[in-house]
Formats: structure tokens, C-alpha cells, sequence
């Protein structure tokens, strides 16, 4: 869809997780660098192709995970829970997944990146239930001074759908308030989290959004959303800085959003006093 959208010089929405094509087609530079996140579930063992390595043949599948970050492929036989540790392949110089890198290299410090990214790429489906379902989504690590408010981008797009700013030229701003005449609008900073535990997110808003959390797409209010309805959505979080997207779109002369959290089983907050940003 992106390569499509691409060629029509039209943006894609923003809770698409593809890029266009167009650049590696044409030999033009890269403006984003893709990821591929699959998660399933596939009774009994792996055929006995003979394309397949010998290593790869009849082997249990079970619970399945792969992630693809440009060369390198990490995947995940029969999972039993989200500290399992991944198979590491450099897709590019070993196309048939012969030489697992984690045999060979000490990738202790990539192998807790990667557990920890596939927990901030995925939400929990009720009715494909996962062994790492409720795993806690660690924190960012951050290594540079924040301070409390929002980043925000004012933009404007002319398709029915949210979708990102091309100029991400940003000013700072204490709390979700709209200013200048374009009708779309990015705050983004990252939520402190006091403490571990599971967190319900609750979004209001007189036009139309989508929230991302790391890459998690959380909350989308954009296609048949009715204006003035309240979307939730619920995360096990660890303690700590986790990076936050709102998108919102709006043509309403006096805009209005309300955006809370709460911790299960608390009171619900405005997000503002939990966001901070560079």
C-alpha cells in the first residue's frame, strides 16, 4: 500500500507498518528503513523439503515468532515464554538459515534487545493467545536529558486518512493544545511510568487520531470514527520512559482531546503530567 500511495504522491496512513518500495525500485536512497514482525501458531513439525537445510527439516514448530531487522532474521521454535532466546541469521550471506550466530558469537546483549523489541512491536489478541501475552513492555533506555511537555509537529495532509508530516521541525509544548492553522497535528515525548503493572489508555478527541506506543499501534480513532467516543486500550508496562506518538486530525474550529491513564484498579489522569520530552 505505501509503494501505491507513494506513486500517487499521497501519504500513507499512519497505522500502515509497511514503506514504499519506490526507492529500492528506482535506486533512489532509503527515506525509511523497514521491519518485519510475524507472530503464529503451527501444529506439528516443519516439512522435509529437500530445499530446506538439513537442520530445518522436521523440526517442531509450535509457537512461532520472527523478526527481520535489514540483514538480520531472529526467530523462535516453540516458545515457551518471552525469555526464550532467538536464533540469529544474516539473512543476506546465509539465505537458508544454516549458521545460527548465536552459537557461535556472545549476542547476550542483542538477544535481550530483541526480546524486548517484540514485546514493543505487538499487542495481545484475545483469540491467538501468546505465551508472552503478558510479559511486561520494557522501558526505553534514555540517555539524554528530558523535560516535561510535548514535542509537536503542526502539519497539513489532504487525504481522508492520518498520515505522518514530512517536515518534523517540532516546537515544545507543556500540554496537548493546538496551535497555527493546519489541520494535523503530532505531539510526541515519552510517558513515565511510576511503576510496573498494567495500564489502561483512554482517548477522546472532536476529530480523528491514532496513537503509537514504541511501534504498538494503541489507539486508533481514524477510519468511521465517531467523533466524541472513548477508545481504551490496556498494557502490561515496566517502570520507566516509553515512547509515545499522537496523531490528530481535525477540522473543528475549537478542537478538543482528552487523553488519560490509569493504573489497573486506580484513578484515571490527564496524560499530560506523565509526558516528557527533549
Amino acid at each position: 500500500m505505501p509503494t501505491f500511495l507513494d506513486l500517487a504522491n499521497a501519504a500513507a496512513p499512519v497505522i500502515s507498518d509497511g514503506v514504499s518500495l519506490i526507492p529500492s525500485l528506482t535506486g533512489k536512497p532509503e527515506k525509511n528503513k523497514s521491519q518485519i514482525y510475524v507472530e503464529y501458531f503451527e501444529n506439528g513439525k516443519t516439512p522435509n523439503f529437500q530445499e530446506f537445510s538439513a537442520v530445518h527439516r522436521g523440526r517442531k514448530r509450535g509457537q512461532m515468532q520472527m523478526l527481520r531487522l535489514q540483514d538480520t532474521v531472529a526467530i523462535r521454535y516453540d516458545i515457551q515464554s518471552s525469555e526464550d532466546d532467538f536464533e540469529i541469521y544474516n539473512i543476506e550471506k546465509d539465505p537458508k538459515q544454516v549458521h545460527d550466530l548465536a552459537k557461535t558469537e556472545d549476542l547476550k546483549i542483542f538477544q535481550q534487545y530483541l526480546k524486548g523489541k517484540v514485546l514493543q512491536m505487538r499487542l495481545a489478541d484475545s483469540s491467538a493467545k501468546r505465551p508472552y501475552d503478558f510479559s511486561s513492555i520494557p522501558a526505553d533506555e534514555i540517555k539524554y536529558p528530558l523535560q516535561k511537555g510535548w514535542n509537536l509537529v503542526n502539519y497539513s495532509v489532504n487525504t481522508e486518512w492520518i498520515s505522518a508530516p514530512k517536515n518534523q521541525v517540532s516546537k515544545h509544548v507543556k500540554k496537548l493544545i493546538f496551535k497555527g492553522n493546519e489541520n494535523s497535528f503530532l505531539f510526541a515525548g515519552f510517558i513515565n511510568i511510576p511503576e510496573d503493572g498494567e495500564y489502561t489508555f483512554s482517548l477522546k478527541t472532536s476529530g480523528k487520531a491514532f496513537v503509537r506506543l514504541h511501534d504498538i499501534a494503541l489507539i486508533d480513532e481514524d477510519n468511521n470514527y465517531p467523533s466524541g467516543m472513548v477508545k481504551s486500550q490496556t498494557l502490561n508496562l515496566s517502570k520507566g520512559f516509553h515512547q509515545i506518538k499522537l496523531y490528530l486530525k481535525t477540522t473543528a474550529s475549537k478542537p478538543t482531546v482528552e487523553f488519560k491513564m490509569n493504573k489497573m484498579g486506580g484513578v484515571s489522569k490527564d496524560i499530560n503530567q506523565y509526558v516528557f520530552c527533549m
